[in-house]
């Protein structure tokens, strides 16, 4: 009979409301079952654990530090702005230099940094934190579908398997970047503003989780956009005229985001992101190449979660979560759209997409209901059953568990390059070869920022503009867009670079059997390599320099006085 006093009393009951109503939901659906199902559903449980934990021994097999690190580049960059941060040096890219948010995720920056802070290594726990954020996300998304579909446990249940099993998730938690993080907390906001709608939670609380997700994505904007508006019509279209809860919603999202907002803009000067502004100004062509992003990234997942999210689609009815069901439906063609919009992405595996998998596979466990709701009950498990198959022979041809390196050596020069030292590992290895060769004060001008920036510890000045905001700020060059798109990659300025007078200059950036002087055609896609390579005062001042590590040659070109 007690009854909250303060708003800090009233948020615990909220939370306490929220854990009793998803307690009883689950035990309700389970209890509703005979004895023969109940067993199935013990299965699928199983099924999804031992899913989950796939993720988990994924983390235990890397190792982030060794030969063969599964991270990505950007990741890197994530790292060497925290360990600035961490030390006091402020959010920059090189110490001494103005702040720069080269990092699109702040809310994942600042957990790395805090991280730091602690005297943890990030380095060794990015795989372990990405694979707790993707089993929350498969957490949510569970929830949200017994919320929703709570008569069909059997199928909520496969739908999150089939979420588990997904090689995109899966790959995208082995590289360390915020893709689970944001997939989970997207989940999370979708969960809450259905619970609100319900009565379950006021709708402060959605709005400080839209608030919050924002910072770790700045694409959530617009879905916190599209949420307002779809209240918006909800509220209209019923005829109350009760617009209260929309103030209440938007009101808690500018407490949160607003502060944080503007001094971010007072502390870097602009109001975005600085990989924002690296990344779009396109025009059409970068919308083309968008579309053509979101166009093989959709033929690639669309089996066998696309057509059973249109077996949903074509047989969508009106029910007690009509609503709920198209709010969901709406945000992920406004994710995909909004993906789109900003040109997509240059990394393979749909990175910008991966996020939206729960909301999808939400949308897949209604599409398996309507389904199983049309055949015999006795059909069901083959139903579910085949799809499960189905899922996992996907995910097998992928096989994406990682292998355990921790032990392997490089591989030497004159074979052919292993295919999992491209990229990533080789720029791990250039970098701790500069790290042996730097003296203080020295500096690289490359477009591979993150690995070898991180450890080489040199100033790095970046060719394309990530963590640089003159080169960000400029516009693109058409002549190095129109026959590709490459986002975060297409803007460069040579005589800019130049002027900054690095040590080094790297213009191809690989691994190569012997020394390599020159550009090749890799090289010549680069707004800088192009412009400093044509420079006659790049080759007045610039001589080839290759230096030897592991028995590859990385070759750099030093400026005169300064050869290694």
């Amino acid at each position: 009979f007690l009854k909250p006093t303060n708003a800090r009393s009233n948020f615990l009951c909220q939370i306490s409301g929220i854990h009793m109503s998803l307690k009883s939901s689950f035990s309700l659906s389970y209890r509703s079952l005979n004895k023969t199902d109940r067993l199935w559903a013990i299965v699928l449980f199983i099924i999804l654990i031992a899913v989950t934990s796939l993720y988990f021994l994924n983390a235990s097999r890397l190792n982030p530090t060794g030969n063969f690190s599964t991270y990505a580049d950007d990741t890197y960059i994530h790292l060497r702005f925290a360990h600035n941060l961490a030390n006091g040096w402020g959010i920059v890219w090189n110490q001494g230099e103005q702040p720069v948010e080269g990092s699109t995720s702040f809310f994942y920056l600042l957990m790395i940094t805090m991280i730091e802070k602690l005297g943890v290594q990030p380095i060794w726990t990015l795989a372990y934190i990405c694979a707790i954020f993707a089993a929350l996300a498969f957490l949510v998304t569970l929830i949200v579908l017994q919320k929703i579909n709570s008569e069909h446990l059997f199928e909520n249940l496969a739908a999150v398997i089939m979420l588990g099993l997904s090689s995109r998730i899966m790959v995208w938690a082995n590289t360390g970047l915020e893709v689970t993080l944001y997939a989970f907390a997207l989940a999370l906001c979708a969960l809450l503003y259905i619970m609100y709608r319900a009565g379950s939670i006021s709708p402060y609380i959605v709005g400080l989780a839209f608030a919050v997700t924002s910072f770790i994505r700045p694409e959530c904007l617009a879905i916190f956009g599209v949420t307002v508006a779809f209240e918006l019509c909800t509220i209209y279209l019923s005829g109350t005229k009760k617009y209260q809860p929309i103030f209440a919603l938007v009101g808690s999202f500018l407490i949160i985001y607003l502060p944080v907002f503007l001094w971010k803009w007072s502390y870097f000067g602009y109001p975005f992101p600085n990989t924002y502004y690296a990344k779009t100004g396109g025009g059409l062509i970068q919308i083309a190449a968008g579309l053509a992003y979101l166009r093989t990234n959709l033929i690639e997942t669309f089996i066998p979660s696309g057509l059973l999210m249109v077996i949903f689609l074509v047989t969508m009815k009106k029910d007690a979560y009509f609503l709920e069901k198209l709010y969901l439906l709406i945000v992920l063609l406004s994710s995909w759209l909004i993906v789109a919009m900003n040109g997509g992405d240059y990394m393979l595996k749909g990175r910008f997409l991966t996020p939206m998998f729960p909301i999808l596979y939400i949308l897949v466990g209604l599409g398996i209901s309507q389904l199983t709701d049309r055949i015999s009950r006795s059909y069901r498990p083959i139903l579910i059953s085949g799809l499960l198959l189905l899922s996992f022979s996907l995910w097998y041809i992928e096989k994406p568990i990682v292998k355990n390196y921790a032990d392997k050596p490089f591989p030497s020069a004159k074979a052919n390059k292993p295919r999992e030292i491209v990229s990533t590992p080789e720029f791990v290895a250039i970098g701790r070869a500069l790290h042996e060769i730097a003296q203080p004060g020295d500096s690289i001008a490359l477009v591979p920022i993150g690995a070898i920036g991180y450890y080489s510890g040199m100033d790095v000045y970046d060719m394309v503009g990530l963590v640089d905001e003159t080169i960000a700020h400029e516009p693109f060059a058409q002549e190095f867009i129109k026959e590709s798109w490459r986002p975060g990659h297409d803007k460069g300025d040579g005589s800019y670079i130049l002027q900054r007078e690095p040590t080094y200059i790297l213009i191809v950036d690989r691994l190569t059997d012997e020394p390599l002087p020159g550009v090749d055609d890799w090289a010549l896609q680069y707004k800088s390599v192009v412009e400093i390579w044509n420079s006659p005062l790049f080759q007045e001042q610039y001589q080839f320099c290759p230096i030897k590590t592991k028995g590859w040659y990385i070759n750099l070109y030093c400026r005169n006085g300064s050869t290694p």
